[in-house]
């Protein structure tokens, strides 16, 4: 009869137990979901994980805020990177985007639409000789390659860029009478609608449905179009064409080869370019 009795009441508490457990199951998530959706909390995460991103490059990495609303959209402004001669690398005013997929078990990260202002490439040649961008990427590269968990993927189905400006700059300028100083070239107000746009590894490319902008030399397009790809130093176009005020250039086809970036540097001896041009 004891034995019974105690039988029931240690059912009853693994019962108890049991209940308990499933309980915390399902009000955990729940009341996770919700911290993360004070914007106090996310941005509270969010620092967090700039802070460990600036101790991995060793540079300065800062987000002024980020808010994560319904179906997946997140927004982000202020977003900052320094390079190592402690200017800006990449500074993004706002971002909205709506995601699809995380890529937590592969496959990168996916989004349905994205919104880039008032954003700032700027990408100078080192007094070593390489750009602060590839010293950045450096320090993002896994150095056993052998371990690596595999290339960086990002899809975005439609991206929008307005006001963003990109800056290139050697060391050593050409300084033309006139025209673009490709060895100091600054590009403002970049507006751009682009479809299928994906970063696969080494690998970029996009459908290019209209991209319009000027340099500070006072040369505008006033539209561009067509099929981009970028990849180990050579650039293609397919099915584009160039508007500006005074010429409508038509490219069925334009290839830039070279086996390397680094020979861009010399790229009439050592690059190939292959073009039809109506």
């Amino acid at each position: 009869m004891g034995s019974e009795t105690a039988m029931r009441k240690g059912i009853k508490i693994l019962g108890k137990v049991l209940s308990a457990a499933v309980l915390l199951l399902i009000i955990l998530p729940l009341a996770l979901s919700l911290l993360l959706d004070i914007p106090a909390v996310q941005n509270y995460v969010v620092q967090k994980a700039v802070r460990m991103a600036s101790k991995k490059l060793e540079t300065t990495v800062s987000i002024d805020r980020v808010d994560i609303g319904l179906f997946s959209r997140v927004k982000i402004k202020g977003f900052y990177v320094e390079d190592y001669q402690r200017d800006t690398l990449l500074y993004v005013g706002r971002l909205d985007a709506f995601v699809t997929g995380l890529g937590i078990f592969g496959g990168g990260l996916s989004l349905s639409r994205g919104e880039i202002a008032d954003a700032k490439l700027y990408l100078r040649e080192t007094p070593g000789g390489e750009m602060n961008i590839k010293q950045v990427v450096d320090k993002l590269s896994k150095k056993d390659k052998a371990r690596a968990e595999g290339k960086f993927r990002l899809e975005i189905e439609r991206l929008e860029t307005d006001g963003l400006d990109f800056c290139m700059e050697r060391l050593e300028h050409r300084n033309p009478s006139y025209g673009v100083d490709f060895a100091d070239m600054h590009l403002i107000d970049i507006r751009a609608e682009l479809k299928n746009f994906t970063i696969d590894g080494p690998v970029i490319h996009t459908d290019i449905g209209r991209l319009a902008m000027r340099e500070r030399s006072g040369f505008v397009v006033e539209d561009l179009a067509g099929c981009l790809c970028i990849a180990n130093g050579c650039i293609d176009i397919r099915e584009g064409h160039i508007r500006t005020a005074k010429s409508n250039i038509e490219l069925p086809s334009l290839s830039l080869i070279g086996l390397d970036w680094a020979l861009y540097k010399n790229f009439v001896e050592e690059g190939d370019i292959t073009a039809q041009v109506v």
